[in-house]
């Protein structure tokens, strides 16, 4: 007896038409789906959006023959997100855990007068806020010491993520003066 020939292997699964058919009017039903997947990424974007409060400190010194001396502290507030920022409160702390403020502070060689801006305030996105703090009010140590506490809230679309107010607190820098070169 002679054994008779393996056939050969067959895959399991043969295709031989195209993937996917699409009927009559396929162009408008791909245009579709395209259409409702980018509109899906879309509210995905707006529904995700958030305000990013970040703060920073900039101390300004004033010169008096060739020393330094600091004259305040310019809490520089920016919105880094997609929605606005609402910004309730700027304070200096006092390390009593009192919070100081006051409407005008001067400024500079000819103490002039810069006025507190007006809080609550709505930062949009990309937006700087800019307020003053002499070293009269607190003294030279307070804001590296203590600093000052920053009160904002979130402006999200979504209602669930709406926040309470929040507060953050930021320090300058303890470096010394810069000294002047001769």
């Amino acid at each position: 007896m002679t054994p008779s020939p393996t056939p050969p292997a067959a895959p399991w699964l043969v295709i031989d038409s195209p993937l996917f058919v699409f009927p009559d009017g396929s162009w408008s039903l791909l245009i579709s789906i395209l259409a409702l997947a980018l509109s899906g990424v879309t509210l995905w974007h707006t529904l995700s959006a958030r305000p990013r409060v970040h703060p920073f400190v900039v101390r300004s010194y004033l010169q008096f023959g060739k020393t330094a001396h600091p004259d305040g502290d310019e809490v520089v507030i920016s919105n880094l997100g997609r929605t606005p920022a609402i910004i309730y409160d700027v304070r200096a702390l006092d390390g009593k855990g009192g919070h100081l403020k006051t409407a005008k502070m001067a400024r500079g060689h000819e103490q002039v007068d810069v006025p507190f801006p007006d809080l609550p305030q709505s930062l949009a996105p990309g937006g700087v806020l800019k307020v003053w703090f002499s070293t009269s009010l607190a003294g030279e140590s307070a804001g590296w010491k203590h600093g000052y506490m920053i009160t904002y809230a979130n402006s999200s679309v979504r209602r669930r993520v709406r926040t309470e107010p929040q507060e953050m607190i930021v320090k300058a820098t303890d470096k010394p003066a810069p000294t002047i070169a001769d």
